[in-house]
């Protein structure tokens, strides 16, 4: 996988009670605040802690992504969500384009589940208010049937 300086990755937390769970960390180290708005959230809805870890690490490959091709969250356009969907499959950074036929990265499930989980955090924000510029709030008003993807 080609991330340069914008490689970011889930770290687990022991919250007090004991109980254990996931968060994202960006290239500063620092916890990705619109992630950890988002798993919180999934946490307080009683959400499975495996299905928490699934999408912290999600969110870890979208915002390492955002960070490699230098876009901002809030700013995606739909263009760049099927250019991380591409990423995915081959690793290749912005400055790459390959001739040579590979094997992809992750089974087209796993990608299908990491995209569901971008999705549902961008749904989370929109219904929260957030300005969700570019066009991407395009991807989160088609019906999750349409998708093939239940929603979250």
């Amino acid at each position: 996988m080609t991330t340069g300086d914008g490689e970011c990755r889930t770290q687990r937390l022991v919250l007090p009670g004991g109980t254990a769970t996931w968060t994202v960390l960006g290239c500063d180290h620092r916890v990705v605040a619109p992630a950890e708005e988002f798993l919180e959230y999934l946490r307080v809805q009683g959400t499975s802690p495996n299905t928490v870890k699934s999408y912290a690490r999600a969110l870890a490959l979208w915002w390492s992504y955002l960070a490699v091709f230098g876009l901002a969250w809030d700013q995606v356009r739909l263009a760049q969500v099927g250019s991380f969907l591409s990423w995915m499959r081959s690793g290749d950074g912005p400055q790459v384009t390959s001739i040579v036929v590979r094997p992809t990265r992750f089974a087209e499930s796993t990608i299908a589940t990491r995209l569901r989980a971008v999705t549902s955090c961008y749904r989370f924000h929109e219904l929260n208010g957030v300005e969700l510029g570019g066009d991407c709030g395009a991807l989160l008003r088609i019906p999750a049937a349409t998708r093939g993807t239940a929603a979250t």
